[in-house]
């Protein structure tokens, strides 16, 4: 071993002073990557605190006390041993940007809806089987990061986080999109991959601004004729599914520059494909064209 990477190893804290919570004048503290399976109560006296990084830790819970840090605006406790969402977060009022993924969280509870200037929840990569209806007070949410889970269905209350612009959920086995996301009119990109989805609700006329729709590796085998409706719609990525056409309707999304259908073995024809005077990447690999389809033009 380097000598380098015997510093690096060497440098790792596993437990912190209780004078830490001395250093009043501090907002930015950052301890990630050490081997800390606790905190001492004394940091809920940074009152001046707007950032506590304690990523890849071995944190199993965080001390009551902490709820006392009214200031920290992001809260970075990704990839540590966490079971539970920690009390203690929920009463940090001013947060805006909420990170835990890669822990083994089982459930996002009601009271993570007390906060309120939440703009910002990761948590992918959990073991999350239930996300409480509390989510729908978080009226400031615009990202929503929920990938990688166990989750077979989605509150109904995410219909009331309106501010909602970006949400993944890919890889959970839900088997269908809750229509509580069909009612969020600023979503941009909205990815659900891999989330055993049968079939798509006729109600895609809710995304008005929708830009991005990934629904990759499912087993999806049409798409509904409300697609015509997002105008605004640039990339389609349904690569991996089961679909045998697509709907005249796709064709009334002027802008569409990218569509994603490889995989869909039994899909034999494009309609109207004059219309997409956008489109600059189409890929139908995997797919039962017919050879006349390589030979269709794309005007203006």
């Amino acid at each position: 071993m380097s000598p380098q990477n015997r510093f690096k190893q060497n440098i790792r804290a596993e437990k912190l002073p209780t004078e830490i919570g001395d250093l009043r004048a501090i907002e930015l503290l950052g301890l990630g990557l050490n081997r800390l399976t606790e905190v001492p109560p004394s940091l809920a006296r940074l009152t001046r605190l707007r950032r506590l990084d304690l990523a890849g830790n071995a944190l199993k819970t965080l001390p009551k006390e902490l709820a006392a840090l009214s200031a920290v605006e992001t809260l970075d406790i990704g990839k540590n041993q966490l079971i539970d969402l920690p009390s203690a977060v929920c009463g940090m009022q001013a947060l805006r940007e909420l990170i835990l993924w890669a822990n083994a969280v089982l459930e996002l509870p009601d009271d993570l809806g007390r906060l309120t200037r939440l703009e910002m929840l990761s948590a992918g990569m959990n073991s999350l089987r239930r996300v409480s209806e509390g989510i729908g007070n978080l009226s400031a949410l615009r990202e929503l990061y929920l990938d990688s889970n166990s989750l077979t269905t989605l509150p109904k209350s995410l219909s009331r986080c309106v501010a909602l612009t970006n949400v993944d959920v890919s890889r959970n086995p839900l088997g269908k999109l809750s229509e509580g996301l069909f009612a969020l009119p600023q979503l941009v990109p909205l990815q659900a991959s891999n989330s055993q989805f049968t079939e798509l609700p006729d109600l895609l006329v809710g995304w008005p601004r929708l830009r991005e729709l990934t629904l990759v590796n499912n087993p999806l085998e049409e798409i509904p004729p409300s697609v015509g409706k997002l105008t605004e719609l640039a990339v389609l990525d349904m690569a991996g599914n089961r679909l045998t056409r697509l709907p005249s309707e796709l064709s009334e999304c002027r802008n569409l520059f990218t569509l994603s259908l490889s995989g869909n073995a039994q899909l034999k024809a494009l309609h109207a494909m004059n219309k997409w005077g956008e489109l600059r990447n189409l890929f139908a690999d995997q797919t039962a064209m017919k050879p006349s389809f390589a030979k269709t033009s794309f005007n203006r």
